[in-house]
């Protein structure tokens, strides 16, 4: 996830957004969605779902709030722009559905973050740690890199950023996973079919491997 810096349109420190991990071949996006805690922390339920588009296994989709500052600060358009993004702010917890079920999670949905709340990333990013994930309906902090808050402030493009979000990184490896999302036995990849990767509210914030912050 990542929450940028630059300013512009309706709502400054963009861009924002999400990234995604795609473990096996999906005919149709649309049977995924998204749910924002946003300005009502405990709010449960998908906001949206995503295109009907087709994606590959190992391919990365890119979900954004608008599609101009994403371009000015990564250098490509995302493959998906709705208006819930422009929440995604490391404060609130966010859900990722599939069949309208839970499958992986960021953050804690009952409440907006405190700057004492390790998961906070505003003005920052947060990237999932290779072969973990997904988690589930339980949010697990130590399954994602944190650089900490404001690592991006006025810095001008991903490609220049000292702290740059490290999109198309992610390795699933091999995982093994339940049914439920946890770690045990492993089943096709197709049962997930995507996860979260990296997040991100309004800056992108990073964390080199073994570099937490908060």
């Amino acid at each position: 996830m990542f929450d940028g810096p630059l300013t512009g349109g309706t709502f400054d420190g963009q861009p924002r957004g999400v990234e995604l991990f795609a473990d096996s071949d999906i005919a149709d996006l649309s049977i995924f969605g998204l749910g924002v805690s946003n300005i009502e922390p405990g709010k449960e339920g998908m906001d949206f779902a995503f295109d009907p588009i087709s994606v590959s296994a190992g391919e990365f989709v890119y979900l954004s709030y608008e599609s101009t500052n994403f371009n000015n600060f990564f250098g490509f358009n995302p493959d998906i722009t709705n208006n819930t993004l422009r929440q995604v702010r490391g404060v609130f917890g966010v859900e990722l559905y599939k069949n309208g079920s839970v499958i992986d999670v960021f953050g804690d949905i009952t409440i907006q973050a405190a700057n004492s709340d390790p998961w906070k990333f505003a003005d920052s990013w947060a990237y999932r740690v290779d072969e973990t994930g997904p988690d589930g309906t339980t949010f697990n902090v130590d399954n994602w890199i944190l650089p900490g808050r404001n690592t991006l402030d006025d810095e001008t493009s991903n490609a220049t950023a000292e702290d740059p979000v490290p999109l198309g990184t992610f390795s699933p490896g091999e995982i093994a996973r339940d049914q439920t999302g946890g770690v045990g036995v492993t089943p096709e990849p197709s049962t997930y079919g995507i996860i979260f990767s990296v997040f991100a509210v309004g800056l992108v914030v990073w964390r080199k491997r073994n570099r937490l912050k908060y």
